[in-house]
């Protein structure tokens, strides 16, 4: 009787490690799938961060650019930094710039200390914006002065309005030089 019972014994033996290499080959297997997967992922994001740093790379050169560009072109010597000017503060108080441009003066006057260059801008904005806009104008650093302002509503928008401001904008004659007709306009 033993011997049948360590034969039963044997056999429950033999059913528990078959059953326990199964459910490890089993186990084995979904983990050599799910390692598959994790790996395809992996794939997929060293494909983005490769194209992230590229982009990155790209970003940072055109960032260098500007930077040295604007370092180059200072209000003081271009006027097409003053319309750049003009642009940033419509963006950052919500107001359109629909023109701006250098406009010729009608006589030549002499620059003593200062060299005068006037500018047409033209916006659109919600009225409370445009005066925000104008008051910017007036705190500048650069010294300006609004000539004109006209200010005409919009028919089918209400509360939109067009504004068209001429200003001078100021400059030391030495900085002045630089721009054009060597100080004299």
């Amino acid at each position: 009787m033993n011997y049948n019972i360590s034969i039963l014994v044997a056999f429950a033996f033999l059913l528990l490690a078959t059953a326990a290499e199964r459910l490890s080959l089993h186990h084995v297997q979904t983990l050599q799938a799910q390692r598959n997967v994790l790996a395809d992922k992996l794939k997929v994001l060293d494909e983005r961060a490769g194209q992230a740093v590229a982009e990155t790379a790209k970003y940072s050169a055109a960032e260098e650019l500007v930077t040295e560009i604007q370092g180059l072109m200072t209000p003081e010597d271009d006027s097409s930094a003053i319309i750049q000017w003009f642009h940033s503060k419509a963006s950052k108080l919500g107001v359109t710039l629909v023109s701006s441009k250098v406009v010729p003066l009608e006589r030549r006057e002499e620059a003593r200390i200062y060299r005068r260059i006037r500018m047409d801008v033209r916006l659109r904005g919600d009225y409370t914006d445009l005066i925000r806009y104008v008051a910017s104008v007036e705190r500048s650093s650069m010294p300006m002065v609004i000539d004109s302002c006209s200010l005409s509503a919009i028919q089918d928008a209400p509360g939109i309005c067009d504004m068209v401001l001429n200003i001078s904008c100021l400059f030391p004659v030495a900085a002045a030089k630089s721009i054009g007709t060597g100080g004299a306009e």
